[in-house]
């Protein structure tokens, strides 16, 4: 368009110094010759035509061609600048002085396609890793606006939205962390924690916010690490190294004051014997203990492997029942209906050995243990009941935890503390539940809920 302009201004002004240098000739010639001064118009505006307007026009249009290929090129750079190579093709015909430079575009075009190929998969690839982590991130410019922010942080702060160019303050509203930003900015690192409502429930989140200097869009980048399950783990070795030394105390004690009495000499048949016992029975105690730990950390850490089989519920109870038959009074009695699933028959037989064994315990010591075995939907339920005491309110959902005991001052019973827990696990690896129900001075009822067909 631009060319086509520039050739109709050219050719109007080019005609028109035709037409006065033609009309200034044939008046030149109509003074001077005295010849017809019509002709002699017409003769020398054809003389100009061919002498003057046709060459310069013919130059003209040269020079337009190469205008426009240039402006071609130039368009074509411009394209390149602005990431459109990929629309761009370039034609044969360009005059040898530009087709060097046509190639050296062309040249451009391709290594700038690779580039920006490349960058585009760098930065997909940087972005599915900073979604992936398990970390939230957040990169705020000068401007405290957010320029950069992964899915983790998007689901800690539960939005959903597109997050950059907000102010931070809107996403995470804490002052905790923009004093951080602020000394950020600053050129300062700190590091803070605190308890924040995430995803439904009560997380613990430490938050490490630092200065960038080599970028200009971010400023401050802050990191959001869930150290929730990492507290939870440090409080469940503080208490399982407190709950452990409790445990072990009492059989110590007892070992250590046995060995002081034989060391001291002097003893009667009757009272050496008695320390032998108390010795064994400590002994056992401690043996037990080792057992159950050894064994609950193979459960918890998956090194525990089932082997299901169909098994008849009942028949397995009934054989448990009889086993603590002669050694308990009370006696175990069980009732329901016949029950088939599929399990693991010898731990199974373990979660309610623990259980019947501990209703034993724990009862009046007159009445016996009620077991009870139901098929509920694909489900079988079991429910362990005695005539004790009762547990109160409060201890119902720590009962399943190591070493608790509803009352410390009990703890001459023998056990190692862990059974509960024990069963619990064993339960949960069969996909199943268990729970307690009790009210005090009436006794306590477990309930033990298994599928039929389905095992871990």
């Amino acid at each position: 368009m631009r060319s086509t302009a520039s050739l109709l201004r050219f050719l109007s002004f080019v005609g028109l110094l035709s037409i006065i240098f033609a009309i200034a000739v044939a008046l030149f010639l109509h003074v001077e010759t005295g010849l017809d001064a019509g002709r002699l118009v017409v003769a020398a505006v054809v003389v100009v035509l061919v002498l003057f307007t046709l060459p310069f026009t013919g130059l003209f249009l040269f020079g337009q061609a190469r205008l426009r290929q240039v402006e071609t090129l130039t368009d074509r750079t411009r394209a390149l600048v602005g990431r459109e190579a990929h629309e761009m093709s370039l034609e044969t015909g360009l005059f040898p002085e530009l087709a060097d430079l046509a190639r050296i575009l062309e040249e451009w075009r391709h290594q700038t396609l690779q580039l920006n190929e490349r960058f585009d998969q760098n930065r997909a690839l940087t972005v599915e890793i900073l979604d992936s982590i398990g970390e939230g991130l957040l990169a705020v410019g000068r401007d405290r606006k957010i320029v950069l922010a992964n899915r983790r942080l998007a689901e800690l702060v539960d939005i959903h939205t597109s997050l950059i160019g907000k102010p931070f303050l809107e996403v995470v509203r804490s002052a905790q962390l923009a004093t951080a930003v602020d000394r950020a900015l600053e050129g300062e690192t700190s590091s803070y924690r605190e308890s924040v409502d995430a995803e439904g429930r009560q997380r613990t989140i430490e938050v490490r916010v630092f200065p960038v200097k080599e970028f200009s869009d971010a400023a401050a980048v802050a990191l959001f690490i869930d150290v929730s399950l990492i507290e939870r783990l440090e409080g469940i070795r503080r208490d399982f190294i407190s709950d452990f030394s409790h445990e072990v105390r009492t059989p110590m004690a007892g070992l250590r004051s046995a060995v002081e009495t034989f060391e001291m000499g002097g003893l009667s048949p009757e009272d050496e014997a008695q320390l032998r016992s108390i010795v064994t029975r400590q002994l056992d105690r401690l043996q037990r203990l080792v057992r159950d730990l050894s064994e609950l950390n193979a459960i918890e850490s998956g090194d525990l492997v089932l082997r299901p089989e169909r098994l008849d519920l009942r028949g397995l109870l009934v054989h448990v029942a009889q086993e603590f038959g002669a050694s308990s009074a009370p006696g175990v009695v069980v009732e329901g209906e016949p029950v088939e699933l599929v399990a693991d028959r010898l731990r199974v037989e373990q979660v309610f050995s623990n259980l019947i064994d501990n209703a034993l315990k724990y009862g009046d010591g007159s009445s016996a243990v009620q077991v009870e075995v139901q098929r509920h939907g694909d489900e079988a339920v079991v429910r362990v009941t005695d005539r004790g005491p009762g547990i109160p309110a409060r201890d119902l959902e720590r009962i399943f935890n190591r070493f608790y005991r509803v009352d410390r001052s009990r703890s001459q019973v023998s056990g190692s503390g862990l059974g509960l827990a024990i069963t619990k696990h064993l339960v949960q690896l069969h996909r199943g539940s268990i729970s307690a129900t009790s009210r005090l001075n009436e006794g306590s009822t477990f309930e033990v809920r298994l599928p039929l067909d389905r095992v871990a």
